[in-house]
């Protein structure tokens, strides 16, 4: 399982708060920390009960998602507000209705996509 916190302009409050959590942990992008949370259900227990502790911890507003692979945790921290959690198989249909803009691509194959009339991760 992974975590992943999205919360613009804060990359050094993220990452400590990710610290907290983790020493397996991936800067995504100025505005995204990602990390490993295997085995904190020992501690902290069911994912919801883990991203509700993120939430504590961090102290601030912010997008929090956990997820069973990182790119999926990313997507849904930065496209969905609050928590998030996405249950063992439910990525496709959890990320379906998030904007494709949320990958990042290059301008000209978002062009593209759009022009083919996908918008959407679905």
């Amino acid at each position: 399982m992974f975590a992943s916190i999205h919360a613009p302009g804060n990359l050094p409050i993220l990452l400590d708060c990710a610290r907290r959590f983790s020493p397996l942990i991936e800067i995504t992008s100025p505005d995204t920390v990602t990390f490993d949370i295997r085995g904190l259900s020992r501690v902290y227990g069911e994912p919801g009960k883990i991203a509700r502790e993120i939430d504590r911890s961090i102290g601030m507003p912010a997008r929090i998602a956990i997820a069973t692979n990182p790119d999926a945790a990313v997507c849904a921290a930065r496209g969905t507000a609050g928590i998030r959690v996405i249950a063992p198989g439910e990525e496709g249909r959890a990320l379906s209705a998030l904007s494709l803009h949320l990958l990042g691509c290059p301008p000209a194959l978002g062009e593209l996509f759009e022009r083919g009339g996908i918008r959407t991760f679905g």
